[in-house]
């Protein structure tokens, strides 16, 4: 078996789903328009496409205007329009879309013969969004609704929502060698990976994250996901017919980041190799060259670009309303310390701008990325120091939320402990004491190792003992002295 990014070719058939029957581009409108491009990208090609959604498209763009794509800083695209159709739509009612979905689905899956792709794309929720049409993956499992899991539970219908099961069920008739890739802009839409690598995945983010649209426009409407504006335009500016499916992953992390940088640290997106053939060439045994991804999206019309001066409140699939807030409550949770210390001060001065309660003080795009840079790396820091003193054998310990650093140390010998425990801690970078700068400040976290070395000083250790703990934790979980960048989801 092969595992490609989804180009289409004479063997490939695709079947994608719009779940939201929210158009307005203020509300669910970005997701209209990632399913517009990929259908204008894509159309024509294969053996057979399918496109199910439930709201009309004629209707929509009556109602709200032309569908646009893309990042209100630069020129974007038409998508949909009244003279400017789709390919290969299929319509039913939202209360069908599941059943007619999965039958199609099963229908595609038997007819596949050796060799054959399929492409699955799933456009729409990642968690419960009332009266908005489909749910679309995984669960939120941070979402008090998520857990109404009986399907004969009133307040969740199960029509309402596909799963990863339920895709897996309607897949057991496809041959076992024909490759299938899934490619999804949800949230939490990482959980789609399984772990018997039975099929390629690109995701939005991974099974904890929210999938984000792009900026509001002066208009102020969302125009498409990262995700899937750095998705399309890895595709059209790849030319070469040898890239692999681990280049080609790598591309679109740096279009997502040249189109927002931070969310490379806050919402990265992931991705699966079936079989983990990570090495095989995503354009091997296709009759579509690269280039036609670029003139497709070329001949779309343009619009000009329409941004904001600044970024203020953003809807469903937002940093503002959903992701930073949620940071900012597993911040205060971990309860991080005394307000008074300066980086503390820093960070808590960014909180108040971000909730409105600093008077004539703007909450940038730019101080918004940097907010959500720190406390995303504060809390990994929290996650680590508790890792570290179950591996080093200093548990049992209060948790990291409940420690207060006020209370430690008691002793000057203690003192003198955990000063030379904080220079050993970093002296094996174990915490990665790299803080970004927040509003000018550039100051380290420090109660992450006050906490590992006041643990160290209750359990009696003195530095050097430490110190040889500390080692053969960096040892068995660096074998080698290149510390991976992605540190905080290899470690423990």
């Amino acid at each position: 078996m092969t595992s490609i990014v989804p180009e289409v070719n004479d063997e490939t058939r695709v079947i994608a789903i719009l779940g939201s029957t929210d158009a307005s581009p203020k509300g669910d409108g970005w997701m209209f328009a990632d399913f517009c491009i990929l259908n204008q990208l894509l159309r024509n090609q294969g053996i057979e496409q399918v496109w199910w959604h439930a709201t009309d498209f004629d209707n929509a763009v009556d109602e709200f205007g032309p569908i646009i794509h893309g990042q209100p800083h630069r020129a974007r695209k038409v998508v949909c329009s009244s003279g400017q159709s789709l390919s290969h739509l299929r319509f039913c009612p939202v209360r069908e879309l599941r059943e007619r979905f999965l039958r199609n689905l099963q229908q595609f899956g038997a007819d596949s013969k050796p060799g054959d792709r399929l492409l699955i794309i799933l456009i729409g929720h990642g968690s419960i969004e009332p009266d908005l049409g489909l749910l679309i993956g995984e669960l939120d499992p941070t979402d008090p609704q998520t857990h109404v899991m009986d399907p004969d539970s009133p307040e969740f219908d199960p029509r309402y929502r596909i799963t990863r099961q339920d895709v897996e069920q309607n897949l057991t008739t496809m041959s076992p060698f024909a490759t299938r890739c899934i490619l999804s802009n949800s949230c939490y839409s990482g959980g789609w990976i399984c772990s018997n690598s039975s099929r390629s995945v690109m995701a939005a983010v991974n099974d904890e994250n929210e999938s984000v649209s792009v900026q509001r426009s002066a208009s102020g409407a969302y125009r498409g996901s990262y995700f899937t504006a750095a998705f399309c335009d890895a595709l059209r500016f790849n030319q070469s017919a040898e890239t692999t499916f681990r280049e080609q992953t790598k591309n679109v992390s740096e279009r997502l980041g040249e189109l927002w940088e931070f969310l490379l640290e806050t919402n990265p997106p992931v991705f699966a190799a079936q079989n983990d053939a990570w090495g095989d060439a995503f354009s091997s045994q296709t009759g579509l060259v690269q280039a036609e991804y670029g003139r497709r999206y070329n001949d779309l019309p343009s619009v000009p670009p329409n941004p904001l001066d600044f970024e203020t409140d953003r809807q469903r699939g937002s940093l503002r309303s959903r992701y930073v807030k949620r940071l900012v409550r597993s911040y205060r949770a971990s309860n991080p310390g005394r307000l008074t210390t300066p980086s503390n001060m820093t960070v808590d001065a960014a909180i108040a701008t971000f909730e409105g309660k600093i008077p004539n003080s703007i909450m940038t795009p730019q101080k918004l990325g940097s907010l959500a840079i720190a406390l995303r790396h504060r809390l990994k820091q929290a996650f680590l120091a508790s890792s570290i003193i179950i591996e080093a054998g200093l548990a049992p310990f209060p948790t990291f939320a409940t420690f207060d650093a006020d209370s430690w140390p008691h002793r000057k010998s203690k003192r003198e402990l955990i000063h030379h425990a904080e220079l050993v801690i970093r002296r094996f970078d174990l915490l990665l004491p790299k803080v970004p700068k927040l509003q000018g400040g550039h100051r380290v976290f420090r109660k992450p190792y006050q906490y590992v070395a006041c643990a160290a000083a209750a359990k009696g250790l003195d530095t050097l003992e430490l110190h040889r703990r500390l080692a053969n934790i960096q040892r068995r979980v660096f074998p080698t002295s290149d510390i991976p960048s992605d540190i905080y989801e290899f470690i423990f």
